[in-house]
């Protein structure tokens, strides 16, 4: 091809040689102008235009002979003389003659250049692709180089190690600006440390890359939401679901950005819709009951600003049974339980705000108050200077601790007297104590020996009786005896008695003696 090329090249020179630097033949001398012809374009092209304008005949001379010859003559017999010849028959003058060869040159230049641009085109369009595919190949290889590093900073925040994420996606950044998923990989990042105007920034680059990314979107309302900025996160939001209705993503976090915004009644429908695009995914479920918490929560600080303290315990109440670990609803409750005098239920409501997460000053304040209803001095003290820790700005909560101590002084000096008073009462009891308690030992004592002794001559007489009966006992029997000896003239007692007839039984403490 390069051969060819510069072939052709040379054959544009020629002509321009020719065409600049020939000289005008003299009109005398036409033998000499038709051979300066031939000398200048060469008997082919104008024996090829003569065949042309003849209808495929030109005149040549062999041996003084003039012929016409039909196609393509032997070149060695085209002569000056043949030229001014077919010029003569086709009734052209020299200088017309030369005009159209010119004209001819001119075309068949022109179709010289275009054949010759052609083929330069050709090789460039080959260059060009040539050159695209390995461009191409070498983007397909920077890619998937990029890819990697992107899935590895990705497993690398997912161990915890967000510094190395944050530097392997900074690296693909700096590499290839025009990365829009090392941007918004590291949006992520960027919204883990809660650096949110930084994540801002990332997410927008996604978006200049590419208007219409949906997580870029995502992410930016986030951020928004992280700096506490609900109206610009719904606009992140709509943008998506004006493009995107069935994203029920993009619901989810719109609805969260109005209850952030406090248009509970939007952040409502947007949960119930998320959840109907998507009805099994818990977390819309349990959000949905959320926001029914939340206003639930709203109605009850009304009744509790109007002093309907019971009522707002109940919305508070309901607010619970949606949401079983809304730290606020039970901060609320606690107050609401404090006004109507329920300390112990208060006390138990402070206790779950603060197990719930509810950090901030406001639950150990409102524990204080309930602590020192209670009576729990100590414990008062003590959640009032945490609450002023927490707070130490906060003039409510410096006179709270200001007034709980004093309390707890002026409790402490009463305690104190009433202890000394309880002592001396214990001190005088403790002695009238013991002196009555003496009087009544010996008391006992006394009775204890008078029984001893009542005993003792109960046992004496008791004892007394008893041998007087065995003595009469056996004077009946010798009586018995003396009078079965004498022939039955007397009758003996046992009889009368119901004794036995002539037998003696010893009674049982003579037995043995």
């Amino acid at each position: 091809m390069e051969r060819l090329s510069l072939k052709r090249l040379a054959l544009i020179l020629a002509f321009l040689a020719l065409f600049g630097g020939a000289a005008a033949a003299s009109t005398g001398d036409e033998i000499q102008a038709a051979q300066e012809l031939l000398t200048r374009y060469g008997k082919l092209p104008i024996v090829n235009l003569i065949i042309e304008r003849r209808s495929g005949f030109i005149t040549i001379q062999r041996n003084q002979e003039q012929t016409e010859f039909h196609g393509k003559p032997n070149m060695d017999y085209v002569t000056a003389d043949t030229l001014l010849i077919d010029m003569r028959l086709m009734g052209m003058s020299l200088d017309s003659f030369r005009a159209m060869v010119e004209e001819d040159a001119k075309k068949r230049m022109d179709k010289l250049t275009k054949a010759i641009e052609a083929e330069g085109e050709e090789v460039r369009e080959a260059q060009k692709r040539e050159f695209e595919e390995r461009r191409a190949q070498e983007l397909e290889e920077r890619r998937q180089r990029e890819n990697r590093a992107i899935q590895e900073a990705n497993a690398m925040r997912a161990r915890g190690d967000v510094a190395g994420a944050l530097k392997t996606l900074s690296g693909v950044i700096r590499a290839n600006p025009g990365n829009a998923d090392a941007w918004f990989s590291r949006s992520h990042l960027r919204m883990d440390l809660e650096q949110w105007d930084a994540a801002l920034s990332d997410c927008r680059q996604v978006l200049a890359i590419n208007p219409d990314h949906t997580g870029a979107l995502v992410n930016l309302g986030k951020a928004y939401m992280g700096k506490n900025l609900p109206r610009d996160a719904i606009l992140s939001f709509q943008k998506i679901a004006a493009g995107s209705p069935d994203n029920h993503e993009a619901r989810y976090w719109q609805a969260k950005a109005y209850a952030m915004a406090g248009d509970l009644r939007l952040a409502q429908e947007g949960a119930k819709e998320a959840e109907r695009l998507n009805p099994g995914l818990l977390q819309y479920q349990q959000f949905v009951k959320e926001v029914q918490a939340a206003i639930q929560i709203r109605n009850g600080k009304l009744k509790a600003k109007n002093g309907a303290h019971s009522g707002a315990v109940d919305d508070y109440s309901k607010a619970i049974h949606l949401n079983p670990l809304n730290a606020e609803a039970y901060l609320l409750r606690g107050q609401s339980y404090l006004a109507i005098n329920w300390v112990e239920e208060a006390l138990g409501d402070f206790n779950r705000a603060i197990e719930f997460g509810l950090t901030n000053a406001e639950p150990y304040f409102w524990r204080s108050r309930a602590f020192q209803a209670d009576g729990q001095m100590k414990n008062a003290v003590k959640d009032a200077e945490e609450a002023l820790r927490k707070d130490q700005g906060n003039k409510d909560y410096k006179l709270r601790l200001e007034e709980v101590q004093g309390a707890a002084a002026s409790s402490k000096t009463l305690v104190e007297q009433s202890l000394t008073a309880l002592a001396t009462l214990l001190g005088l009891g403790l002695v009238f104590g013991l002196y009555w308690g003496g009087r009544r030992l010996r008391a006992k004592m006394r009775m204890r020996a008078l029984r001893e002794e009542e005993k003792k001559e109960a046992l004496k007489r008791e004892t007394t009786a008893g041998k007087s009966k065995i003595e009469e006992r056996i004077r009946n029997a010798i009586l018995e005896a003396e009078g079965a000896m004498e022939g039955g003239k007397a009758e003996p007692k046992a009889k009368k008695e119901g004794g036995p007839r002539g037998s003696i039984e010893m009674p049982d403490e003579f037995k043995n003696s």
